[in-house]
């Protein structure tokens, strides 16, 4: 499991180290930092070749960031750039040397063969990442012809290939077992079909989407019924179903496919679902890393925070596990944000609430009183 991240001299950051948990949730004003902190493991990742990484690479398969004079610190020191993490207590370091014009920065060291990338998480195939820009509704999806990248949970970014993996394993059993909603009305197995449409249910009453590949268009397709006791309706094109619900499909399906020791980032879980799916969703990630798999989210949403302490008081995951990061800008006028981390208690309380942390329901109340 990774434990914690350090970056130097990367874009708004001086120096910073963000500890992680099973579930860690990066939250905080828009352009403090929190996708800075993403953006940096998907670097390494995109860099990675083979055993080695040999430069960093600002433009790849996970992210474009531009050339090397976007991502140093305004008020860098020196012309370096470090990256680093640690994974089961040993250190991975990587310093890259400033090019203002090139969107490859060259290693400034030999990688000494200790901090070799082949067996981490990061650099495996026990990785997945799911930006906020993912799939929507319309008339049909495309397919990949590689098996193993299904195998490996290599969805897209935009989650794309998800309903593919869905299709071809829809009765495979869960491993994530502490998601598992065996107690719940109509749960007929811990399959990935029957666990996905009781998560469903969560986020629209009596949902169930369906996927049938078809192989001679190399092409997939999602329609959706909708059942109220032993009642079930035609079914609906994806088109013709609610935004959200299809939206959040690749979240749910990476979430319950997932295997223990598994490392998943995903960017707002919550776009375009309603208030209590979205803390039903919170519950979601907390026994998915319950399960022996990390996540890693960046999210703007009280909802999925408040589905998260719902999850530690009902303990379906230990507060120990939980990291909380919010990003917030400097009073030092030079650039830098600054990072606050709240501990949860087993109560599911927060140690402390900085200003702008899931403060505005508040707020608002006052300015109404």
């Amino acid at each position: 499991m990774l434990e914690r991240i350090k970056l130097e001299n990367f874009k708004c950051f001086k120096s910073q180290e963000i500890p992680l948990g099973s579930i860690s949730i990066l939250t905080g004003l828009n352009g403090m930092g929190k996708s800075t902190v993403l953006q940096s493991l998907l670097l390494l990742r995109q860099s990675a070749e083979g055993e080695t990484i040999k430069s960093l690479k600002l433009n790849g398969r996970y992210i474009k960031l531009g050339n090397g004079q976007d991502v140093l610190y305004e008020k860098a020191a020196s012309d370096e750039i470090t990256l680093a993490f640690w994974e089961n207590g040993i250190s991975h370091s990587y310093s890259f040397a400033y090019n203002a014009e090139s969107a490859v920065l060259p290693l400034k060291d030999p990688l000494d063969p200790a901090l070799a990338p082949q067996d981490s998480v990061l650099f495996g195939n026990r990785f997945l990442y799911l930006s906020s820009a993912r799939i929507e509704p319309q008339p049909d999806y495309h397919t990949i012809d590689d098996p193993m990248q299904l195998e490996n949970h290599e969805f897209g970014v935009n989650g794309e290939f998800s309903l593919q993996y869905l299709a071809e394993h829809s009765g495979d059993p869960i491993l994530c077992t502490k998601a598992i909603r065996s107690s719940q009305p109509g749960a007929r197995s811990n399959s990935l079909i029957d666990q996905l449409q009781l998560w469903c249910n969560e986020i629209s009453p009596g949902v169930s989407p369906r996927v049938v590949v078809d192989s001679l268009r190399r092409s997939v397709d999602l329609t959706y019924d909708y059942r109220e006791g032993n009642d079930r309706s035609g079914t609906y094109k994806s088109v013709n179903v609610g935004f959200g619900i299809t939206y959040v499909l690749p979240v749910l399906i990476s979430l319950l496919s997932s295997r223990p020791g598994d490392l998943i980032l995903i960017e707002n879980p919550e776009a375009h679902i309603h208030p209590r799916g979205q803390r039903m969703l919170g519950e979601l990630l907390a026994r998915v890393a319950a399960s022996g798999i990390q996540v890693i989210v960046e999210t703007h949403s009280d909802h999925i925070l408040n589905g998260l302490r719902v999850a530690v008081k009902q303990k379906h995951i230990e507060s120990s596990n939980v990291s909380i990061a919010y990003f917030s800008q400097s009073q030092n006028n030079d650039y830098a944000h600054t990072v606050v981390f709240p501990k949860m208690f087993p109560s599911g309380q927060i140690s402390e609430w900085p200003a702008g942390f899931f403060d505005e329901w508040e707020n608002a109340l006052l300015d109404l009183l």
